[in-house]
């Protein structure tokens, strides 16, 4: 059972990888029409505001993958345990630890979203300035 989890926990983030890409990789907003027709259809440093949003849209699913991942695998691996102390701690540890992580991916967004509340600085925007 060990070996068929550990198989599992690897491919299936990356069938959800190659799922979430297409999506990602759309562009939004990358550069406006006049300003695009402008430079004559050639990327300039404000299409790098499309690449870092998409990165961070990528990487949010990601960690939303991999969090869901984790707790499905912490449970198989409590229910699994057939009262064994050491594979029940080893579950628990998996849990706590899946667990952790979401409490301080949400602390990360609901810090920046305080940040850009008191001072008004749009600190979840990337943007390039001229």
């Amino acid at each position: 059972m060990g070996k068929i989890l550990r198989k599992a926990v690897v491919i299936t983030p990356l069938l959800f990888w190659w799922l979430a890409v297409p999506v990602g990789a759309q562009p939004r907003e990358w550069l406006g029409g006049t300003e695009q027709q402008a430079a004559g259809g050639i990327a300039t440093l404000r299409g790098l505001e499309a690449v870092f949003n998409n990165i961070v849209a990528v990487s949010t699913g990601l960690v939303g993958i991999v969090l869901f991942v984790m707790l499905i695998v912490g449970g198989v691996k409590y229910i699994t345990s057939g009262g064994e102390r050491e594979a029940a701690a080893s579950a628990r540890k998996t849990l706590t630890f899946a667990l952790l992580g979401m409490v301080l991916f949400v602390a990360a967004y609901l810090i920046m979203r305080l940040i850009e509340t008191i001072t008004g600085a749009p600190v979840m925007v990337f943007k390039v300035y001229r």
